[in-house]
């Protein structure tokens, strides 16, 4: 699978910087194509979602008690971060306490996610993205640099290995 993580310059703060995933030759990051999808019915609950990111970012950095874990596999830094009335789940990678890489998500409207197709989707590309990262990172292709909240090195990942969703 192809894709590439970009910068979310609007969300960045002092604290944390916010990153999502661009798939394939798509032109909308996932995060972007999760505002759309929850824009109409959720609107309410996607501005509390979009409030949380940037107090994470400005003020308080990455904080356990803002996200629900573990939302991936053993190993893996992904994690669930929800409105204040629960409606909306939005799935998330966490570098550390200072990088936060935004996905896809949508309503939570089962106990699990595993139980509704679209969530284990967005759940499933996540898990896939935070797999070549590690690659990545392990082999010192992209770095997080001491006194520092950016990734530096090649984000973009052009089927260096074959993936797919299950």
């Amino acid at each position: 699978m192809k894709f590439e993580i970009v910068k979310l310059r609007s969300l960045c703060g002092k604290k944390v910087s916010v990153y999502s995933i661009i798939l394939e030759d798509d032109k909308h990051t996932l995060f972007e194509r999760f505002i759309s999808e929850a824009q109409i019915a959720f609107p309410n609950e996607l501005a509390d979602l979009k409030n949380q990111i940037k107090v994470i970012s400005e003020y308080t950095g990455i904080r356990d008690g803002f996200f629900e874990k573990p939302e991936g596999k053993f190993g893996q830094d992904i994690v669930a971060l929800f409105d204040k009335k629960k409606k909306l789940r939005l799935y998330c990678m966490q570098i550390g306490h200072v990088v936060l890489i935004l996905g896809g998500g949508g309503p939570k409207t089962t106990r699990t996610f595993q139980e509704d197709p679209k969530l284990k989707v967005e759940n499933d590309i996540l898990r896939m993205v935070c797999d070549a990262l590690d690659r990545r990172i392990k082999e010192r292709e992209i770095k997080l640099l001491p006194n520092s909240i950016e990734l530096t090195g090649n984000l973009i990942f052009d089927d260096e290995d074959p993936m797919e969703v299950e």
